[in-house]
């Protein structure tokens, strides 16, 4: 199914949603109604679609969305600080030899809770010959001494903001040669396709 939402579509959501697979299942199934329920929403607070006023203010003013302090620092600062410095080091500790891929993504997931984060929208992590290819979630594959581990955070952090970041390292040893060029084949590729 295309992505419809706004973060994902753009302006050109609604668009989306309309030519999709939504589209198809609401003239099949809806018998002649058109109007979808997406719970859960409070009666009576006058509810609107808020992704494209908040897409649109984050991308545009960084700056200013994250000047309500808490504690002295910002409010999505406070979400990257668990993902990056708290739950990213706890993984980084946590990974030796046969460490199992679920009990690695786990350290993530308790730390983020533990800091007052929310929840984890995936569980993006694979090892060794799962990496490729990628997208795969995580198992109960033990880690291997020389593995390569890559993973994508994708979650959401004290006071509802997102931290979004993908890491990969090597277990129990420094990279080969072999595992630099691949590195550093996919950063560049990376970097000059991303539309950021």
């Amino acid at each position: 199914m295309p992505s419809f939402y706004y973060f994902a579509a753009g302006p050109r959501a609604e668009d989306r949603a309309r030519r999709g697979d939504i589209a198809d299942l609401m003239h099949r199934y809806g018998a002649g109604n058109n109007r979808l329920a997406i719970p859960p929403v409070s009666f009576g607070h006058g509810c609107t679609a808020g992704s494209p006023v908040t897409s649109t203010r984050c991308s545009s003013d960084y700056g200013t969305w994250t000047r309500d302090q808490v504690g002295g620092r910002g409010c999505a600062d406070e979400g990257l600080a668990s993902c990056m410095r708290a739950g990213c080091k706890a993984m980084q500790e946590a990974l030796v030899p046969g460490i199992t891929e679920n009990a690695l993504w786990a350290k993530l997931h308790e730390t983020n809770i533990r800091l007052g984060g929310e929840w984890i929208e995936t569980r993006l992590l694979s090892s060794g010959p799962r990496t490729n290819p990628w997208f795969r979630e995580c198992s109960m594959r033990q880690v291997e001494a020389g593995d390569m581990i890559s993973f994508d955070t994708d979650l959401i952090g004290p006071y509802g903001y997102c931290a979004d970041i993908s890491r990969a390292w090597v277990c129990g040893r420094e990279p080969n040669d072999e595992q630099r060029r691949l590195y550093a084949t996919a950063f560049l590729r990376s970097n000059t396709t991303c539309p950021f």
